[in-house]
């Protein structure tokens, strides 16, 4: 009897060993899976975006997906999550993006053919409006009688030099016209180039916040074992839609920061995505180290490329001691 109890002891750790290695390994492939489906999704976002459609639901979609791979919360529940949550954006994403063709090919073709009909308006009148314009005046003064108010000088009567005019003649208002037009037409046509070419940096911008959401009030000294939340700001500055990764790192105060991914205590890793001109608050909770010491926070910026996330260079760090 006793030898039966500690053979079903004995499976019984083996079955929590098994468990303890498959839940980590199944908890990374579902994360990997889900983290290429927002890949996909981002991509098509981006497509969409480039093609002038901001669709604001399907990001805030994404976000929330992300929400749930990122941090702490990247665990086998809910990387599930959003992993189903990334399938729906999949599946609506192809055509979000023909959506988005159709309408710019639209606006493209509307914007031509009124730059092009006011050109054409404008030659017209300039053409024939003046001979029509003096018709409609002498149509709507045919009642009335034409008076000198001078004599004439005698270059005017020679056919020297433009007799003075008193008030507006048709002709002006006609060349008024045309100016007109051809200001239209070219306004329209500058505000297409300028809405598909001109673009100010490109640059991003990250900035730690303390645990009020403001700069200063940051932790000096945390207790051993202890969770703390900061937050780090992120805005888009880079003309395009920008998928972003943030890399929190515990380390020692002494490490350099050239070493910080190879030498850590605790690593978090977030991802959002942040239209051109708006930025993100990222929240970063992070366990104070339970050995007492000088540690410092440092927080590193990525943005996905076509090979995958990219160094921007930028980074955040926050100096703290552990006591008890």
């Amino acid at each position: 009897m006793s030898q039966r109890r500690l053979v079903a002891a004995l499976l019984a750790v083996v079955l929590v060993v098994v468990q303890l290695a498959v839940v980590p390994v199944r908890a990374q492939s579902t994360c990997a899976q889900a983290m290429d489906l927002a890949i996909r999704d981002y991509l098509y976002a981006s497509k969409a975006y480039n093609l002038m459609l901001y669709n604001y639901t399907y990001i805030s979609d994404l976000n929330a997906a992300l929400a749930n791979i990122s941090g702490i919360s990247a665990t086998v529940s809910g990387c599930s999550l959003a992993l189903g949550a990334l399938s729906r954006l999949s599946s609506v994403g192809p055509s979000m993006v023909s959506r988005a063709r159709a309408s710019f090919y639209s606006f493209i073709v509307e914007v031509s053919a009124s730059s092009a009909a006011a050109i054409i308006v404008a030659i017209a009148l300039d053409r024939w409006g003046r001979r029509l314009a003096w018709r409609l005046w002498l149509s709507s003064h045919a009642r009335h009688v034409v008076k000198a108010l001078r004599e004439p000088r005698e270059e005017e009567l020679a056919g020297v030099g433009r007799p003075a005019r008193h008030g507006r003649d048709p002709d002006s208002y006609v060349t008024y016209a045309v100016g007109l037009l051809i200001l239209i037409a070219v306004g329209l046509v500058s505000a297409l180039l300028f809405q598909l070419y001109w673009r100010p940096g490109p640059y991003s911008v990250i900035v730690l916040l303390g645990p009020q959401r403001e700069i200063g009030g940051y932790p000096r000294s945390l207790a051993p074992g202890v969770n703390t939340t900061l937050y780090s700001v992120v805005s888009n500055h880079m003309n395009k839609l920008e998928m972003y990764q943030l890399r929190a790192y515990i380390t020692y105060a002494s490490v350099p920061l050239q070493d910080t991914a190879s030498n850590y205590t605790e690593s978090y890793t977030y991802y959002f995505v942040i239209y051109p001109g708006s930025s993100h608050v990222q929240p970063i909770t992070f366990t104070a180290p339970t050995v007492p010491g000088q540690y410092k926070l440092v927080i590193f910026l990525y943005a996905y490329n076509i090979t995958g996330f990219g160094y921007l260079g930028l980074y955040n760090q926050l100096y703290f001691n552990v006591t008890r």
